[in-house]
Parts: C-alpha cells; sequence; structure tokens
C-alpha cells in the first residue's frame, strides 16, 4: 500500500545535529534531522556523537554552542523519563486533577474530525502536511509535532490521548515518556503544563516557518500553489477542489478554548 491509500484508509501502523548555527535552523521545515531515531535506539551513538561535537565544537564559531544544544535535547528526554517514574499513567492520566472535567468533544462529528486529524485532511495545510508525512515516513519535524497537537486539542477540542495514542502508534521513535509529557505540556494538562489557553495557530507557525516547500512536498494537492497561498490557499481563493475546506474556522480555536477551561472550573 503506497502512502497515499494508507491516507485514504484511515489506518493504521505500528535535536541537536551538526549544523553552523543550529539554534537558528532547528525550526525550518527544509532542515529534517532525525537523529531522535537514533538515540532513541542506540546509548552508544549518543556517547560517539557527544565526543564528536566536543572535537568540532572548536574549530566553528564560538557562539554556536553545539554540544551545549545536544545536551539540552538529551536533558528533555531525560526529565520525560523522570516524571515517567514519578507518575507511570501519565500517558493517561492528567497531571492536573482540576483539568479532569475539560469538555472534550465526543460523538460522531468530533470521530469525523479525529479522522480528518489523522489523515491529514483538516484543511490547514501545515497540519496537513505533518500527518501525512507522519503516516508516509513515522516521522515528524519537531514544530509540526506541537502544532499538530495543538490544533487537535486547542481547535478541535479533542482529548489530548487520542492524540497520544496515535503519536505512540505512528511514530517510529515513539517514546512513552516524551510522547506523554509533550502531550500534556501541551494540552495544558501536565505537571509543567503550559496554559491551555495557548494556542500555536497554525496559520501563524507555517509562514513564520518557511514552510511552504515542505507542504507542496507532503499535500500534493497544493504543489502548484505558489507564493504565501501555500499557508492558507482557502483564504486567498485558490483552493483546489481536491484539497478539503478547513473543518474549523480559524478564529473559532480562540474563543472554544478558554471557554471549555471555565467551564472545566
Amino acid at each position: 500500500m503506497n502512502a497515499e491509500s494508507k491516507i485514504q484508509s484511515g489506518g493504521s501502523f505500528g535535536q541537536g545535529f551538526y549544523f553552523p548555527r543550529w539554534g537558528e535552523y532547528k525550526n525550518l521545515f527544509g532542515v529534517e534531522v532525525e537523529l531522535k531515531v537514533f538515540y532513541k535506539i542506540n546509548w552508544i551513538f549518543i556517547v560517539a556523537f557527544q565526543n564528536l561535537l566536543e572535537l568540532v565544537q572548536p574549530r566553528v564559531n564560538p557562539d554556536v554552542l553545539l554540544v551545549d544544544t545536544f545536551f539540552s535535547e538529551l536533558g528533555w528526554r531525560d526529565y520525560a523519563q523522570n516524571v515517567i517514574l514519578q507518575f507511570p499513567d501519565y500517558g493517561s492520566r492528567n497531571g492536573r486533577p482540576t483539568l479532569d472535567t475539560l469538555p472534550w468533544r465526543t460523538g460522531a462529528a468530533a470521530a469525523a474530525d479525529l479522522k480528518a486529524w489523522q489523515q491529514g485532511r483538516t484543511g490547514y495545510p501545515i497540519v496537513d502536511a505533518g500527518m501525512r508525512q507522519l503516516w508516509a515516513t513515522g516521522w515528524m519535524h519537531n514544530r509540526v509535532r506541537m502544532i499538530t497537537a495543538s490544533f487537535l486539542i486547542k481547535h478541535l477540542l479533542i482529548d489530548w490521548r487520542e492524540g497520544e495514542r496515535w503519536f505512540w502508534d505512528c511514530l517510529v521513535d515513539a517514546d512513552y515518556g516524551s510522547n506523554a509529557v509533550n502531550w500534556q505540556w501541551t494540552a495544558g494538562t501536565g505537571i509543567d503544563a503550559n496554559m491551555f489557553v495557548r494556542i500555536m495557530a497554525p496559520l501563524v507557525q507555517s509562514p513564520k516557518f518557511e514552510a511552504g516547500d515542505y507542504i507542496r512536498q507532503w499535500v500534493p494537492e497544493l504543489a502548484q500553489v505558489r507564493g504565501d497561498a501555500i499557508h492558507d490557499p482557502e483564504e486567498a481563493g485558490c483552493r483546489p477542489a481536491a484539497y478539503p475546506p478547513k473543518i474549523i474556522g480559524h478564529r473559532a480555536a480562540p474563543e472554544r478554548a478558554p471557554a471549555a477551561v471555565k467551564q472545566a472550573h
């Protein structure tokens, strides 16, 4: 089954790197660094890579802290493991019980929206590109993971656990601790989480991080859309018939998410 067939069927299966200005480049979608896969499965690789960074550090600009960047990524991973040691059921239980009454959407409409998100057919190009990349390759750019997670939770008001399970099922670098901690951070339900009302707006993130070519690669229906219209072809009046309209208006989420938190309290 090819990638497009898998997307249509809706079935299931299953950072730093050496760049001269890594801190600046790591959010750009054209820079796809998949070291997470390696340091997920190979501790020897981690030690060897640390040694390599220490060797090359003196040969690059002093303000490029290669080793520090890599160590910080490992630190976040280890932090997630520590959270799981303290809360083994963190992948299924809110870290903040006060948000257990969040009014997550359920029923047929919510199920249809969840499927559209899984298949990359939400009408938001950056979200759809990320979800299709995930399904086709078992991997997704780090920033797009945050964008797609925020979209499911804040735009669609679908329980973060649905997304956590989908990522766990699809990611080749899936890690129970990192997956649970990051989903709860995005949802605002974690022990150290961001506020629920903070929304990572896809129509802002997409142009900010120059996602045009990334979208054209993973959403072939939009391959011929030129310029900034690629980020929101519906608004630009050039949405191809083969590409779905938005499943929710981009102004609805900023209104719906705060209302949901108030209801929970």
